[in-house]
């Protein structure tokens, strides 16, 4: 393991350099770095225990190499005061990344990433050994690009930003792969409770994302509909939420709304899920995989297509102009955003794309961002434009670059998706100027610019 004396410089998003010269900030820097290179320098030493003690015993106990590596853990877990499961899953990581991601290793003893964004990568990048088993050569081509990449990205990206761009780029690398993992996936669906002894229960459910997707949105759009008039109501949005999921339990969608005693029900409304399709995808040349508008999630080509091609959906489709980004480990651009209405476009999609208007060149006299526009510019952005925030765009709000106060416009060159924390955060001039996130979008291939269909997936 090297030996790292100076201390890296922070990596920032762009309008928080000054952070870097405040001198707690800074002082509390330098010991996260000194504590993420002795953790890595512990790591490397139960290593070396292990390879010591393994070597020792190989002789005397070579049928019984798997009770050897248990004892080591235990000895390993009994000292440091840990359970002998997370000093295998330590382990087992740091020699995956050693492996497989030596860059990523090298970040992670230099103290330039914490464990935590180490184990997602390990994670993720761990379902393209599965998947490429036999393919050795496919297999060393991902895992150097993925390396690379992550070397490039990670020392800058939190922990859940890093693993959604991490899952849709191992995706897109591995698309076979993905498609497999997936109908694996869905093998394991299952429903499961727990109840506590203060009188509450947890249901966990695994369900394809393809059903929880418009469910989830349905829920959100339930809750906002439900009236707030009565005084005496003061459920949090949280606990809102909590109820119609309890009243659609208990008694069923179409007749309970969660409301309480007496309260008008809210319009009903229907689930939605919308997703971003590479062109390609759409007409079936490509398997590249789909991602969610909010880039939450991916879904292998196969899924996407049949979303789009349910003919029992209410659908609303959109075309967005892809600019590939020039940084390797960056995500291409969206730049242009047509729609095209209620009917799948394969046929027609380049020609339609060229002729209709530019939805983020648009703009609107009045002070609020609505319909099309609106559309436009949470399909751009995803999710709220603050750094390492995730709040999808369908929940946050479009809000004005320069204030519609001191003359600022309507249209998408002056907006970002903020959520309702960035966006009072923004109010109160502590938060630099929105809208320098990078906008993530699918990746379709090429060196120049592409097409990739947005299809909202709406149950009839």
């Amino acid at each position: 393991m090297k030996e790292h004396r100076n201390t890296p410089a922070p990596q920032l998003p762009q309008g928080y350099a000054e952070l870097a010269t405040q001198p707690e900030l800074a002082a509390a820097w330098k010991q996260e770095v000194a504590v993420r290179r002795a953790q890595a320098a512990r790591i490397a030493h139960l290593l070396a225990y292990k390879r010591r003690k393994a070597a020792e015993s190989s002789a005397a106990h070579v049928l019984n190499q798997r009770t050897i590596l248990k004892a080591i853990y235990r000895d390993a877990a009994v000292l440091l005061g840990m359970t002998e499961a997370s000093v295998r899953r330590l382990m087992d990581t740091a020699e995956f990344l050693a492996e497989h991601l030596p860059h990523t290793w090298d970040l992670y003893c230099a103290g330039e990433i914490d464990f935590d964004r180490a184990q997602k990568a390990v994670c993720l990048v761990g379902d393209v050994i599965e998947t490429t088993s036999g393919k050795d050569r496919l297999r060393d081509q991902i895992l150097t690009v993925v390396d690379q990449e992550i070397a490039e990205r990670a020392p800058q990206a939190n922990p859940k930003t890093l693993q959604r761009w991490l899952a849709r780029r191992v995706a897109e690398l591995d698309t076979s792969g993905h498609q497999e993992r997936y109908t694996r996936a869905k093998a394991r669906r299952r429903v499961d409770f727990r109840h506590f002894p203060e009188g509450m229960s947890r249901i966990e459910a695994l369900l394809p994302t393809e059903v929880v997707g418009p469910l989830e949105q349905q829920l959100h759009a339930s809750v906002r509909t439900i009236p707030r008039k009565e005084a005496a109501d003061e459920r949090t949005y949280s606990q809102r939420m909590a109820d119609v999921f309890a009243g659609w339990v208990t008694k069923g969608c179409a007749t309970h709304q969660g409301g309480q005693p007496g309260e008008r029900a809210p319009t009903p409304t229907r689930g939605r899920i919308s997703i971003l399709i590479p062109a390609a995808t759409l007409t079936g040349h490509s398997d590249a995989p789909a991602i969610s508008e909010d880039r939450a999630f991916t879904l292998p080509a196969e899924a996407a297509r049949r979303l789009a091609e349910d003919p029992e959906a209410a659908h609303e489709y959109y075309g967005a102009l892809v600019t590939p980004s020039p940084d390797s480990a960056g995500d291409p651009q969206i730049s242009r955003v047509v729609k095209f209405g209620r009917n799948n476009p394969i046929e027609e999609l380049r020609h339609r794309a060229e002729q209709l208007p530019d939805l983020l060149g648009s703009a609107s006299q009045s002070r609020f961002f609505a319909g099309n526009l609106r559309q436009a510019v949470v399909i751009r952005d995803g999710t709220c434009q603050a750094p390492g925030c995730v709040v999808p765009g369908q929940q946050a709000e479009v809000d004005h670059i320069t204030a519609f106060e001191k003359g600022g416009a309507t249209s998408a060159e002056n907006s970002a998706v903020l959520c309702h924390d960035h966006h009072a955060m923004k109010g109160l001039g502590l938060l630099p100027r929105a809208g320098t996130k990078a906008r993530a979008s699918p990746a379709v291939g090429g060196e120049r610019p592409d097409e990739c269909a947005k299809a909202t997936h709406q149950a009839a």
